[in-house]
Parts: C-alpha cells; sequence; structure tokens
C-alpha cells in the first residue's frame, strides 16, 4: 500500500496503518536524530517523541504525499528541543560540589522560604 493511502487511512483513525507509515520512515527518523545528538539512547528517545506526535496530530496534515516531510520536520523539532533542554542543564565541576557539601545543611527551609516571601511584592505573591 502507498504512503498517500496509508495516511488518509491513519488519518480516520486506523492505527495499522499509522504503525505501517511509521516503520516504513523509523530509519530515517532514527538517522535525522543521530545527526543532531549523536548517540543512540538520545535518538532513539527522539524517534519515540516524534512518534507520538505525529501520531498525535496526523489528522492536522492536510496533503497526505507530504507525509515524509511532515514526519523529517517533527523529527528535527524534538531533537532541536532536546538540545535546547541541555543547554539549560550546567554541569557542575569537582569543585563546585565541595562548595555545597561544606554549606550548614542544619538551616531550617522554612526560615530560607520566609526570607524570600518576604521579599516578594504582593503581585508577585498572588501569582
Amino acid at each position: 500500500m502507498d504512503a498517500v493511502t496509508l495516511v488518509k487511512k491513519a488519518q480516520q483513525g486506523d492505527e495499522t496503518a499509522y504503525l505501517a507509515l511509521f516503520q516504513q520512515y523509523e530509519e530515517m527518523m532514527y538517522r535525522i536524530a543521530f545527526v543532531y545528538v549523536k548517540n543512540q539512547e538520545d535518538a532513539l528517545d527522539i524517534v519515540q517523541e516524534a512518534a507520538y506526535r505525529s501520531f498525535k496530530s496526523i489528522k492536522t496534515l492536510r496533503e497526505p504525499r507530504y507525509f515524509k516531510t511532515w514526519v523529517t520536520k517533527i523529527t528535527m523539532s524534538c531533537s532541536i528541543n532536546l538540545l535546547q533542554k541541555r543547554r539549560k542543564v550546567v554541569p557542575l565541576k569537582p569543585e563546585q560540589l565541595d562548595f555545597f557539601h561544606s554549606m550548614d545543611e542544619d538551616l531550617p527551609l522554612s526560615i530560607t522560604l520566609k526570607d524570600v516571601l518576604e521579599k516578594l511584592d504582593v503581585n508577585e505573591k498572588r501569582s
């Protein structure tokens, strides 16, 4: 069965048709993801996420003949999202870890939170 027919069936809720479509493009999706993230585990996670997103939104695809382009764009978007999340994580150096271990661990959390809450203005406290 050709891809256009499978897309049309998948858009009508046929999960088997979507699975057949996904299997046709799974390797391509993996290769795209791997180019971005450079490791197997993350690439497999991206393929899974892209498969989920495309399955949930296949009804929004206007032109079934562009399924490959559409799923490629979703895969690229998932890859970029993962890379952006990674940039937000700042790895600590060993000497920085020593600083956190040396902090006074007996400081009551309630005092710290109370101090922070007192510094908020009225509008910030409401949200």
